[in-house]
């Protein structure tokens, strides 16, 4: 039976992930090459920048007043940003080394600062960055001058920590927006996800009924068939919806013919058994007659009456196992009453004892099961036990040992243990055991010890143990079977009388 909580995720959560992953890529993605555009922006307006300051304040030689580099082209210096530096080298000659601090003053550059710019001096033009240790990371343009005798560089820089806090800013908003996007997108992926799978819980759910009713036997009424406004016909859920119904259908139809032809036969087995037994009581009769004058028949006569008599008395036997299940089948056999188990179990392997002579019997009870009262009556109880002794008897070889045990299952639940170490039974006849008119091959017939010498000895009738499990079945209880090689166990599990009250 198929149980709601399942081992990993159900598609609604699958789906739900998926749509969330999807937008947490694409938002990565899309944040991503946002960033990174912004960055080219703001370092294309650095580098414009630091060549309109090259181009104004230095020509093709050295500007004669080093101030004049810092002039702007209103002839002020309040257009110079935060971070600007400047440097100017020629024939080993440092003509312009400053820096303009956070406070708006002029620092002078370090020997270090400045020989790491000469350093890092490119011979193919453009802007380029350079890692100044203290004063963080620059953009720089350098460009050859001279003085007419020597040569050297003009070099310009600006400080990218601007660049670096604003796009730390944006990535942190995008971050933020981007998650409370995702968030809001999720739940709301889940809310139409899982209104969108409704219409399949409800299939699932029908599905789950069907798979909990017993289909087996007896009259059964599927649920009603799925049905509403949300299985539009043409959309993948209203077309599964339909075969769903049509597959109810054609189920149901299927219960319908086969409790029909159930019922058609137990009839017939309930009419041929009543219709038997007056020719078989007449038969069995006259060869009871005809046997009082066995001295004046011949041999094989005689062998024949008696092999008429007991074949009738088996004929009988059968035709009473299928009134008596006919009779189970309707429920004329109410199972009202209760039996102390311990005797009856005494009796019955007592019964067998003289019957199995060659078997090995064996009974335990268990010390809180001595007085068990179960809530079946005594008659029902003997002849389901006795079917599975019987069995057991007839079934396993010479030497075979028996054991009947009694124990408590629960407070309100006993249980009766038919074991042998026979042959045991093959998995394909075990799963049918309980099944009408099934029959081991190998098995031998209680009536064997009637037949002539050198007669095969006819098969059991394969009605015991369905009768069995149909007195336990209509008394609340359930018979099971456990069988490997050397090992086989019949369990009767009977409630316990007066334990429900």
């Amino acid at each position: 039976m198929m149980t709601k909580q399942t081992v990993g995720a159900s598609f609604q959560v699958r789906l739900v992930a998926l749509i969330s992953i999807v937008l947490v890529l694409v938002t990565v993605v899309i944040g991503a090459v946002t960033v990174t555009l912004q960055n080219d922006s703001l370092v294309r307006r650095v580098d414009e920048q630091l060549a309109k300051s090259m181009a104004l304040n230095l020509g093709p030689g050295v500007p004669d007043q080093a101030e004049s580099f810092w002039v702007d082209e209103d002839g002020t210096t309040e257009n110079q940003r935060i971070g600007a530096l400047n440097l100017i080298v020629v024939g080993g000659k440092t003509w312009e080394a400053q820096v303009m601090t956070a406070d708006g003053n002029l620092v002078r550059l370090d020997q270090d600062t400045i020989a790491t710019l000469l350093a890092s001096v490119h011979e193919e033009p453009g802007p380029y960055n350079v890692y100044l240790g203290e004063l963080g990371m620059y953009r720089v343009l350098a460009q050859a001058v001279t003085d007419g005798e020597n040569d050297g560089y003009a070099i310009v820089g600006q400080s990218l920590s601007d660049v670096a806090r604003t796009t730390r800013n944006l990535v942190s908003l995008f971050a933020l927006t981007a998650l409370a996007g995702i968030l809001v997108a999720s739940v709301a992926s889940a809310m139409m996800v899982r209104r969108t799978l409704r219409p399949l819980r409800a299939l699932q759910a029908t599905a789950a009924t069907i798979s909990e009713t017993p289909l087996a036997s007896g009259v059964v009424t599927l649920p009603e068939r799925v049905t509403g406004s949300e299985y539009l016909p043409g959309t993948e859920v209203g077309d599964l919806a339909e075969s769903f119904n049509q597959m109810m259908d054609h189920v149901e139809h299927a219960l319908v013919h086969r409790e029909q032809s159930e019922e058609k036969l137990k009839r017939f087995a309930a009419d041929a058994g009543h219709e038997l037994r007056t020719p078989l009581a007449t038969v069995s009769g006259y060869a009871e007659f005809a046997q009082r004058h066995n001295d004046e028949l011949p041999e094989d006569v005689r062998r024949s009456l008696d092999r008429i008599r007991s074949e009738s008395k088996r004929m009988a036997s059968i035709v009473e196992n299928l009134l008596l299940l006919a009779r189970l089948d309707a429920g004329e056999v109410a199972p009202e009453g209760s039996a102390l188990v311990a005797p009856i179990i005494l009796e019955c392997v007592s019964d067998a004892r003289v019957t199995g002579a060659d078997k090995s019997w064996r009974i335990e009870v268990a010390d809180d099961a001595a007085h068990i009262e179960a809530a079946i009556p005594e008659d029902a109880l003997r002849q389901a036990l006795t079917n599975l002794i019987t069995n057991a008897r007839l079934h396993t070889p010479e030497g075979t040992t028996v054991c009947v045990s009694l124990a408590m299952s629960t407070d309100v639940q006993c249980v009766i243990r038919v074991e042998d170490d026979g042959p045991g039974i093959p998995p394909d006849l075990a799963q049918t055991v309980f099944d009408r008119f099934v029959r081991g091959d190998a098995a031998r017939s209680p009536l064997a010890d009637t037949c002539a010498p050198g007669e095969a000895a006819p098969r059991s009738t394969g009605l015991g143990l369905s009768i069995t499990e149909q007195i336990i079945r209509n008394s609340g209880g359930t018979v099971t079977l456990d069988s490997i090689p050397g090992r086989t166990v019949f369990s009767i599990w009977l409630p316990v009388a007066g334990a429900g009250k």
